[in-house]
Protein backbone atom coordinates (compact mmCIF):
# COMPACT_ATOMS: atom_id res chain seq x y z
CA UNK A 1 0.00 0.00 0.00
CA UNK A 2 1.42 3.36 -1.03
CA UNK A 3 0.97 6.36 1.20
CA UNK A 4 -0.41 9.47 -0.50
CA UNK A 5 2.22 12.03 -1.42
CA UNK A 6 2.19 15.14 0.64
CA UNK A 7 0.86 18.06 -1.36
CA UNK A 8 2.53 21.43 -1.19
CA UNK A 9 4.72 23.93 -2.94
CA UNK A 10 8.07 22.66 -4.20
CA UNK A 11 10.87 24.19 -2.09
CA UNK A 12 12.96 26.87 -3.76
CA UNK A 13 16.63 26.32 -4.66
CA UNK A 14 17.78 28.49 -1.74
CA UNK A 15 15.57 26.56 0.65
CA UNK A 16 16.97 23.24 -0.58
CA UNK A 17 20.52 24.55 -0.20
CA UNK A 18 19.78 25.69 3.35
CA UNK A 19 18.36 22.27 4.15
CA UNK A 20 21.43 20.52 2.75
CA UNK A 21 23.73 22.69 4.85
CA UNK A 22 21.63 21.91 7.89
CA UNK A 23 21.86 18.18 7.23
CA UNK A 24 25.64 18.41 6.82
CA UNK A 25 26.02 20.39 10.05
CA UNK A 26 23.82 17.91 11.88
CA UNK A 27 26.04 15.04 10.65
CA UNK A 28 29.16 16.84 11.86
CA UNK A 29 27.59 17.50 15.26
CA UNK A 30 26.57 13.88 15.59
CA UNK A 31 30.14 12.81 14.84
CA UNK A 32 31.51 15.18 17.46
CA UNK A 33 29.01 14.09 20.10
CA UNK A 34 29.06 10.33 19.47
CA UNK A 35 32.62 9.56 18.25
CA UNK A 36 35.02 10.99 15.67
CA UNK A 37 34.03 10.18 12.09
CA UNK A 38 36.35 9.59 9.18
CA UNK A 39 35.92 11.17 5.79
CA UNK A 40 33.97 8.07 4.71
CA UNK A 41 31.58 8.42 7.65
CA UNK A 42 33.09 5.57 9.71
CA UNK A 43 32.46 5.90 13.44
CA UNK A 44 35.05 4.26 15.68
CA UNK A 45 33.81 2.04 18.53
CA UNK A 46 34.40 2.60 22.23
CA UNK A 47 38.07 2.00 23.04
CA UNK A 48 39.80 0.49 26.06
CA UNK A 49 41.51 3.36 27.92
CA UNK A 50 45.27 3.87 27.55
CA UNK A 51 46.83 6.30 30.01
CA UNK A 52 49.59 8.42 28.47
CA UNK A 53 48.36 7.71 24.94
CA UNK A 54 48.95 11.28 23.72
CA UNK A 55 52.71 10.58 23.58
CA UNK A 56 52.05 7.93 20.94
CA UNK A 57 49.32 9.67 18.95
CA UNK A 58 51.64 12.62 18.31
CA UNK A 59 54.23 10.30 16.72
CA UNK A 60 54.20 9.31 13.03
CA UNK A 61 54.24 5.60 13.95
CA UNK A 62 55.27 3.01 16.55
CA UNK A 63 57.03 -0.27 17.10
CA UNK A 64 55.09 -2.32 19.66
CA UNK A 65 57.35 -4.92 21.27
CA UNK A 66 55.48 -8.15 21.96
CA UNK A 67 55.99 -11.15 24.21
CA UNK A 68 54.37 -13.69 21.90
CA UNK A 69 51.65 -15.75 23.55
CA UNK A 70 49.81 -13.40 25.91
CA UNK A 71 46.23 -12.16 25.94
CA UNK A 72 47.32 -8.65 26.84
CA UNK A 73 49.67 -7.62 23.99
CA UNK A 74 47.07 -8.16 21.23
CA UNK A 75 44.50 -6.46 23.46
CA UNK A 76 46.79 -3.43 23.77
CA UNK A 77 47.25 -3.30 19.98
CA UNK A 78 43.48 -3.53 19.53
CA UNK A 79 43.01 -0.57 21.90
CA UNK A 80 45.76 1.39 20.14
CA UNK A 81 44.21 0.81 16.69
CA UNK A 82 40.84 1.85 18.09
CA UNK A 83 42.21 5.15 19.42
CA UNK A 84 44.10 5.89 16.19
CA UNK A 85 40.89 5.34 14.20
CA UNK A 86 39.09 7.68 16.59
CA UNK A 87 41.69 10.33 15.83
CA UNK A 88 40.64 10.13 12.17
CA UNK A 89 43.79 8.42 10.86
CA UNK A 90 44.11 5.26 8.79
CA UNK A 91 46.12 2.38 10.28
CA UNK A 92 48.69 0.00 8.83
CA UNK A 93 49.28 -2.95 11.16
CA UNK A 94 52.50 -4.81 10.31
CA UNK A 95 52.71 -8.34 11.70
CA UNK A 96 55.67 -10.67 12.09
CA UNK A 97 54.03 -13.20 9.76
CA UNK A 98 55.81 -14.63 6.69
CA UNK A 99 55.29 -12.21 3.82
CA UNK A 100 54.38 -15.11 1.53
CA UNK A 101 51.31 -15.67 3.73
CA UNK A 102 49.90 -12.21 2.92
CA UNK A 103 47.15 -13.59 0.68
CA UNK A 104 45.74 -15.66 3.56
CA UNK A 105 45.48 -12.54 5.72
CA UNK A 106 43.91 -10.48 2.94
CA UNK A 107 41.32 -13.16 2.10
CA UNK A 108 40.39 -13.54 5.76
CA UNK A 109 40.10 -9.82 6.48
CA UNK A 110 37.86 -9.22 3.47
CA UNK A 111 35.91 -12.47 3.63
CA UNK A 112 32.12 -12.60 3.37
CA UNK A 113 32.05 -16.25 4.45
CA UNK A 114 29.98 -17.40 7.41
CA UNK A 115 33.18 -18.96 8.83
CA UNK A 116 36.07 -16.71 7.68
CA UNK A 117 38.52 -18.14 10.22
CA UNK A 118 38.50 -21.59 8.63
CA UNK A 119 40.75 -20.72 5.68
CA UNK A 120 43.14 -18.69 7.84
CA UNK A 121 43.53 -21.48 10.40
CA UNK A 122 44.20 -23.94 7.58
CA UNK A 123 47.15 -21.89 6.28
CA UNK A 124 50.68 -23.27 6.80
CA UNK A 125 51.72 -20.60 9.30
CA UNK A 126 48.77 -21.22 11.62
CA UNK A 127 49.33 -24.99 11.50
CA UNK A 128 53.13 -25.13 11.79
CA UNK A 129 54.47 -27.59 14.40
CA UNK A 130 56.21 -24.87 16.46
CA UNK A 131 53.62 -22.47 17.84
CA UNK A 132 55.39 -19.53 19.48
CA UNK A 133 52.39 -17.31 20.20
CA UNK A 134 52.14 -15.37 16.94
CA UNK A 135 49.17 -17.55 16.01
CA UNK A 136 47.46 -17.56 19.38
CA UNK A 137 43.76 -17.36 20.17
CA UNK A 138 44.31 -13.75 21.23
CA UNK A 139 45.88 -12.94 17.86
CA UNK A 140 42.93 -14.53 16.08
CA UNK A 141 40.57 -12.43 18.21
CA UNK A 142 42.51 -9.29 17.26
CA UNK A 143 42.33 -10.14 13.56
CA UNK A 144 38.62 -10.92 13.82
CA UNK A 145 38.05 -7.54 15.48
CA UNK A 146 39.96 -5.84 12.66
CA UNK A 147 37.94 -7.80 10.07
CA UNK A 148 34.70 -6.48 11.58
CA UNK A 149 36.01 -2.92 11.64
CA UNK A 150 37.04 -3.17 7.97
CA UNK A 151 33.53 -4.42 7.11
CA UNK A 152 32.17 -1.31 8.83
CA UNK A 153 34.37 0.94 6.71
CA UNK A 154 37.47 1.43 8.89
CA UNK A 155 40.69 2.24 7.04
CA UNK A 156 42.89 -0.58 8.38
CA UNK A 157 45.44 -2.50 6.35
CA UNK A 158 47.32 -5.53 7.71
CA UNK A 159 50.64 -6.48 6.14
CA UNK A 160 52.94 -9.46 6.74
CA UNK A 161 56.67 -8.67 6.81
CA UNK A 162 58.22 -11.79 8.39
CA UNK A 163 60.82 -14.13 6.92
CA UNK A 164 62.71 -17.20 8.12
CA UNK A 165 66.32 -17.91 7.00
CA UNK A 166 67.11 -21.31 5.51
CA UNK A 167 68.16 -24.16 7.76
CA UNK A 168 71.83 -24.22 8.61
CA UNK A 169 72.04 -20.51 9.38
CA UNK A 170 72.24 -20.20 13.16
CA UNK A 171 73.02 -17.83 16.03
CA UNK A 172 73.69 -14.15 15.42
CA UNK A 173 74.08 -14.74 11.69
CA UNK A 174 70.53 -16.11 11.58
CA UNK A 175 69.20 -13.20 13.64
CA UNK A 176 70.88 -10.63 11.38
CA UNK A 177 69.75 -12.35 8.19
CA UNK A 178 66.17 -12.45 9.40
CA UNK A 179 65.98 -8.90 10.75
CA UNK A 180 67.77 -7.53 7.70
CA UNK A 181 65.24 -9.14 5.36
CA UNK A 182 62.31 -8.02 7.54
CA UNK A 183 63.64 -4.44 7.59
CA UNK A 184 63.82 -4.39 3.79
CA UNK A 185 60.27 -5.76 3.53
CA UNK A 186 58.97 -3.14 5.95
CA UNK A 187 60.68 -0.29 4.13
CA UNK A 188 58.96 -1.36 0.94
CA UNK A 189 55.58 -1.43 2.69
CA UNK A 190 56.12 1.91 4.43
CA UNK A 191 57.18 3.55 1.16
CA UNK A 192 53.61 3.13 -0.08
CA UNK A 193 51.97 4.37 3.10
CA UNK A 194 49.19 6.90 2.37
CA UNK A 195 49.74 10.41 3.80
CA UNK A 196 48.61 10.61 7.41
CA UNK A 197 48.32 6.85 7.89
CA UNK A 198 49.66 5.50 11.18
CA UNK A 199 51.92 2.41 11.06
CA UNK A 200 51.92 0.01 14.02
CA UNK A 201 54.78 -2.49 13.73
CA UNK A 202 53.82 -5.36 16.04
CA UNK A 203 56.83 -7.60 16.52
CA UNK A 204 58.79 -9.42 19.19
CA UNK A 205 60.28 -7.02 21.71
CA UNK A 206 63.82 -8.15 20.84
CA UNK A 207 63.22 -7.21 17.19
CA UNK A 208 61.70 -3.88 18.27
CA UNK A 209 64.92 -2.74 19.98
CA UNK A 210 66.47 0.42 18.50
CA UNK A 211 69.98 -0.28 19.82
CA UNK A 212 72.65 -2.61 18.48
CA UNK A 213 73.42 -5.86 20.29
CA UNK A 214 71.53 -8.37 22.40
CA UNK A 215 72.63 -7.91 26.04
CA UNK A 216 70.97 -11.08 27.36
CA UNK A 217 72.38 -14.00 29.36
CA UNK A 218 71.21 -16.54 26.78
CA UNK A 219 72.28 -14.47 23.76
CA UNK A 220 74.20 -16.31 21.01
CA UNK A 221 77.95 -15.75 20.38
CA UNK A 222 78.81 -12.42 18.75
CA UNK A 223 75.51 -11.00 20.03
CA UNK A 224 77.15 -7.58 20.38
CA UNK A 225 77.00 -7.31 16.59
CA UNK A 226 73.34 -8.23 16.32
CA UNK A 227 71.30 -5.58 14.50
CA UNK A 228 67.62 -5.78 15.46
CA UNK A 229 64.84 -4.69 13.15
CA UNK A 230 64.25 -1.53 15.17
CA UNK A 231 67.93 -0.63 14.99
CA UNK A 232 67.95 -1.05 11.21
CA UNK A 233 64.95 1.28 10.93
CA UNK A 234 66.10 3.78 13.56
CA UNK A 235 66.21 6.53 10.91
CA UNK A 236 62.40 6.48 10.88
CA UNK A 237 60.91 8.88 13.45
CA UNK A 238 58.85 6.16 15.14
CA UNK A 239 58.55 5.43 18.84
CA UNK A 240 59.73 2.06 20.16
CA UNK A 241 57.51 0.51 22.87
CA UNK A 242 58.24 -2.47 25.11
CA UNK A 243 55.74 -4.53 27.09
CA UNK A 244 55.96 -4.38 30.89
CA UNK A 245 53.85 -6.73 32.99
CA UNK A 246 53.17 -7.74 36.59
CA UNK A 247 53.68 -11.50 36.55
CA UNK A 248 51.40 -14.21 35.26
CA UNK A 249 51.71 -16.76 32.48
CA UNK A 250 52.56 -16.91 28.78
CA UNK A 251 52.42 -19.44 25.94
CA UNK A 252 55.86 -19.26 24.37
CA UNK A 253 58.83 -21.22 23.07
CA UNK A 254 61.47 -20.90 25.79
CA UNK A 255 63.35 -24.15 25.27
CA UNK A 256 60.02 -25.91 24.88
CA UNK A 257 56.81 -24.49 23.45
CA UNK A 258 54.04 -24.34 25.99
CA UNK A 259 52.83 -22.66 29.14
CA UNK A 260 55.45 -20.73 31.12
CA UNK A 261 54.91 -18.80 34.34
CA UNK A 262 56.40 -15.51 35.53
CA UNK A 263 55.59 -15.68 39.22
CA UNK A 264 52.40 -14.80 41.04
CA UNK A 265 50.32 -12.32 39.01
CA UNK A 266 49.65 -8.89 40.46
CA UNK A 267 46.28 -7.15 40.62
CA UNK A 268 44.35 -6.68 37.39
CA UNK A 269 44.29 -3.24 35.80
CA UNK A 270 41.28 -1.55 34.21
CA UNK A 271 43.35 0.42 31.69
CA UNK A 272 46.68 0.15 29.94
CA UNK A 273 49.31 2.81 30.58
CA UNK A 274 52.29 4.21 28.68
CA UNK A 275 55.34 5.56 30.47
CA UNK A 276 58.99 6.44 29.71
CA UNK A 277 61.32 3.44 29.46
CA UNK A 278 64.47 3.06 31.52
CA UNK A 279 65.92 0.79 28.81
CA UNK A 280 67.74 2.81 26.11
CA UNK A 281 66.58 0.24 23.53
CA UNK A 282 63.05 1.67 23.82
CA UNK A 283 61.42 5.09 24.09
CA UNK A 284 58.39 3.99 26.11
CA UNK A 285 56.96 1.06 28.03
CA UNK A 286 53.36 -0.03 27.87
CA UNK A 287 52.14 -1.58 31.11
CA UNK A 288 49.45 -4.26 30.85
CA UNK A 289 49.24 -5.49 34.47
CA UNK A 290 49.35 -9.26 34.96
CA UNK A 291 49.69 -11.36 31.81
CA UNK A 292 47.75 -14.50 30.96
CA UNK A 293 48.72 -17.17 28.43
CA UNK A 294 46.95 -17.43 25.09
CA UNK A 295 47.42 -20.91 23.58
CA UNK A 296 47.51 -21.67 19.85
CA UNK A 297 44.30 -21.00 17.95
CA UNK A 298 44.57 -24.35 16.18
CA UNK A 299 43.76 -27.30 18.43
CA UNK A 300 46.29 -30.10 18.63
CA UNK A 301 49.27 -27.92 19.58
CA UNK A 302 48.46 -27.66 23.28
CA UNK A 303 51.61 -29.02 24.86
CA UNK A 304 52.59 -28.33 28.44
CA UNK A 305 56.20 -28.60 29.63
Amino acid sequence: MRLPRRQGRRPSRSTRATGARGTFLLSVLLCLVAAPCSASGYTAPTCTPISGLSRVLHAPGVFVGDMHGTVQSPAFVKALICHVLKSGRAVMLALEYPSDQQHFLHSFLHSHSTDPSRALLASPFWRRPTQDGRTSRAMLQLLNWIRRRIAEGAAVRVVAFGWEPPRGVTGTARFNARDGRMAAQLRAELAGLPPGAFPIIFTGNVHARKTKGLPFINAPPDAANAKPLGYRLRDLPYLHLNIIHDGGSIWACYGTCGLHRFGKPGPAVSAFSIRPSSDPAYDLDYFVGPISASPPAVAGHLKHP
